[in-house]
């Protein structure tokens, strides 16, 4: 996806969704970073307040999936493979790998004490080699290992696409995630997480190869969409308010937040296709600094959530809370923005390959 503040030869409403993405991957954090630290872990309105953000923002990662099959469908399909995996190289793998350094280097003292009550090994190259592997180096980051396997298998999931008597197995993996779920903390890096993913990936792939179609098929069936949306969404909140917890490895709450968020994904981007000329210049710059945001937004949350535990110290309770995540959220937000267009001021041409902008 090229800079809409620089070339104009992009899709408008899928970078808006872009925007749109980031923004719930941030907020999916906020709220949760609060909840569990300070005054707020033993407020007696923490557990309501974490199951209506986790109803919202739970799974939002889902969005970048999709978006990043979309994507290949649309616009990077045709530029061929040598093109696709260099460009994934160099604008995901690359700023991952720095961006990752930085954050070791700089903390390196404070992560050699996790690593030795974990049991993992202190030499800086080895925790640095499995840091990368295993995505672990910052929370946010074990999607990125997710993301590039899912680069790996696109020549594969490509191979059935216009091929109707081989589509149904992109069918089977669009389905998977409906009767195999992710994990969750602290072991999110994982085969079934991959599973999982993939389906979301390559309904994006197959939205993105047939998009007239698929555009028809949304703007048909919204009701539905609605309802399914709106459904989860409250079977959802239920389950969290509940403390539900998975019996095995299937777990009822991922399959339905995975149909929850393909259902406002749908909603989403057909909503912002039917408002391509009017859409909020603010989301299409989130759009072109999402990666950007996604690599520095916990390092500033993190900062901003010690200032809002001060300022709420004694003052606990639900409305607080709500606030305060909000704060984080558009606080972390405007920082890794700002920042993330300081390094890209500073680097030019260079600064997709060292910050993913």
């Amino acid at each position: 996806m090229t800079d809409p503040l620089t070339n104009k030869n992009y899709i408008k409403h899928l970078h808006a969704f872009r925007g749109f993405a980031i923004v719930m991957i941030v907020a999916a954090h906020s709220w949760s970073s609060l909840l569990f630290s300070g005054g707020f872990d033993t407020m007696p309105a923490k557990g309501a307040v974490f199951a209506a953000a986790e109803t919202l923002f739970h799974g939002s990662t889902i969005y970048f999936a999709v978006i990043s099959g979309l994507l290949f469908g649309l616009v990077l399909r045709g530029r061929g493979w040598r093109a696709f995996f260099r460009s994934k190289v160099l604008n995901v793998f690359m700023p991952y790998a720095l961006v990752s350094l930085f954050f070791l280097s700089v903390f390196w003292p404070m992560y050699v004490q996790w690593f030795e009550s974990e049991g993992m090994s202190t030499n800086f190259l080895v925790a640095y080699t499995n840091g990368l592997l295993t995505g672990k180096i910052m929370l946010p980051f074990w999607y990125i290992p997710v993301l590039m396997m899912l680069y790996v298998v696109t020549p594969l999931i490509d191979k059935v696409m216009y091929d109707k008597r081989q589509l149904w197995f992109a069918g089977v993996l669009v389905m998977l995630p409906l009767v195999i779920s992710r994990t969750t903390a602290p072991d999110f890096l994982s085969a079934q997480t991959f599973v999982y993913f993939l389906g979301a990936y390559t309904l994006g792939m197959l939205a993105g190869t047939y998009y007239e179609r698929a555009s028809e098929f949304i703007a048909d069936y919204r009701l539905v969409l609605w309802l399914a949306a709106i459904g989860c969404t409250l079977v959802v909140l239920l389950l969290f308010l509940n403390e539900y917890e998975p019996s095995g490895q299937y777990s009822l709450l991922q399959t339905l937040v995975y149909v929850q968020k393909l259902s406002i994904t749908a909603l989403m981007i057909h909503y912002l296709s039917l408002h391509e000329e009017s859409l909020p210049w603010l989301l299409l710059v989130l759009g072109s600094y999402a990666f950007a945001i996604y690599f520095l937004h916990f390092f500033m949350l993190n900062g901003v959530g010690y200032g809002v535990q001060i300022l709420a110290r004694g003052y606990e309770n639900a409305w607080s809370a709500t606030a305060g995540g909000l704060i984080i959220l558009v606080a972390a937000t405007s920082l890794s923005l700002l920042f993330g267009w300081l390094l890209k001021k500073l680097f030019r041409s260079k600064s997709r390959m060292i910050i993913g902008a």
